[in-house]
């Protein structure tokens, strides 16, 4: 688990503005929308590091 953290982590430096539908399903990057922002998600998956890092 702590080696996908770190991957993440490095992507997230690298490629700052990487969708985050590269990175989750798009069913988890939903959920962890409406669980951060309690709204109903974009159309268009966000830059993962923007809201998830």
């Amino acid at each position: 688990m702590a080696w996908r953290i770190l991957h993440l982590v490095t992507w997230g430096r690298d490629c700052p503005n990487l969708p985050c539908d590269v990175v989750f399903d798009p069913e988890e990057w939903q959920a962890a929308w409406i669980v951060a922002h309690r709204t109903k998600p974009p159309e268009t998956p966000p830059p993962w590091v923007r809201w998830c890092g």
